[in-house]
């Protein structure tokens, strides 16, 4: 009877802390969706991040710092260097 009662006791500990989890990522997303908003209107990159990436010139270092800003700009960082997937978060897809 014990067992089925920490079974019991770990279940809904486990559903609290994914429901507070839930809350807190659509928290995340209704603060960001100006500012994402904001990133699906830019129609060219090249506006915000001038310097054409080439392998010729070697510049990969100095475009990527540039592209990582302007990522930082619009909070989408954390999607693009992350490997989580948020498939349960429909602004994340």
């Amino acid at each position: 009877m014990d067992e089925i009662k920490a079974e019991r006791v770990a279940r809904e500990a486990r559903e609290k802390a994914e429901a507070d989890r839930s809350a807190a990522l659509n928290a995340n997303d209704a603060k960001y969706a100006a500012i994402h908003a904001a990133a699906i209107a830019v129609l060219n990159i090249k506006v915000l991040v001038p310097l054409v990436l080439d392998r010729a010139a070697d510049n990969y270092n100095r475009w990527r710092a540039m592209f990582l800003t302007v990522l930082g700009k619009y909070a989408l960082t954390d999607h693009v260097l992350s490997d989580i997937v948020n498939v349960d978060r429909p602004a994340w897809v």
